[in-house]
């Protein structure tokens, strides 16, 4: 889905230094995002200072490699909503903050919580969809666009290649995406699907170019571990958290063969699947 508003590009870009308030986080949840969907309390909020900036190691450095472009942003992609409240805001940001130190990114949290400021608290008809980057210097951008409503079970197809990229590329989320234009081209060919799922050079499956994936194994869910190259979602740390899943190696034979498939992402929570094979 693409966004409908850039604020950066002429409209409004959101830098300022005002505060996100802890009140404006709560534990409603959300009854498309099943269990997974409560917010995340003030607790967690305050668990990261508001004031705290933070710079790694040279981004030349991490760039020597050749994996990231200079201008390479990284992103969180949040929903919003519709009183107006960011679902799993916390751990949007834990993840943003990690990115930024392994970078060696400016970031500024109190600048990030104030170009979020404007969408808070507002009543909009449907959810909304949040996209946040953050450049090297530290600057913040915030795009709003409605979020349609997603029928569930979401169908998905697995890739006939391994993901190719370096496991760096594939632990952050950025907008170096080169490695996912492949199957975005099918998706945009075949809408009615949701994502296309991938595996590693040893036959693995990791994750989808949009969400983590789950099988039911045993008596529980099984979603593939961080050291397989993965993307660590934030709707997956969450489940992780409530215990509703663990990690363990998924191969294409469990894939193929689970009685029940999930896929999770922030925007849409945690969804029943059916492989199309």
């Amino acid at each position: 889905m693409k966004d409908t508003q850039e604020l950066s590009a002429g409209k409004s870009t959101h830098t300022g230094t005002g505060q996100l308030n802890h009140t404006e986080i709560d534990q409603r949840p959300y009854s498309e995002f099943d269990k997974s969907t409560h917010l995340v309390s003030s607790k967690l909020i305050r668990t990261i200072p508001l004031h705290q900036k933070q710079r790694g190691f040279s981004h030349k450095m991490m760039n020597s490699s050749g994996s990231f472009p200079a201008d390479c942003e990284l992103i969180e992609t949040m929903r919003l909503h519709k009183a107006g409240h960011v679902l799993l805001l916390a751990l949007h940001l834990k993840r943003l903050q990690r990115s930024a130190q392994a970078f060696g990114y400016v970031y500024d949290q109190q600048r990030v919580l104030a170009a979020l400021q404007p969408y808070l608290l507002q009543n909009y008809d449907q959810p909304q969809r949040l996209r946040l980057t953050l450049n090297p210097q530290g600057k913040v951008t915030v795009q709003c666009s409605p979020l349609a409503t997603t029928a569930q079970p979401v169908r998905i197809a697995l890739s006939p290649t391994p993901v190719l990229a370096d496991p760096w590329v594939l632990r952050h989320k950025t907008t170096q995406r080169a490695h996912w234009t492949q199957g975005e081209s099918w998706l945009q060919q075949h809408p009615s699907f949701f994502d296309v799922i991938y595996y590693d050079q040893n036959g693995f499956i990791t994750e989808g170019g949009r969400s983590n994936i789950y099988v039911w194994s045993d008596q529980q869910w099984i979603t593939p571990p961080m050291d397989q190259a993965l993307l660590g979602g934030v709707q997956r740390q969450f489940i992780l958290d409530q215990g509703w899943a663990v990690e363990g190696p998924v191969s294409q034979h469990m894939l193929l063969n689970a009685p029940r498939v999930r896929v999770s992402n922030a925007l849409r929570g945690w969804l029943d699947a059916t492989l199309c094979v």
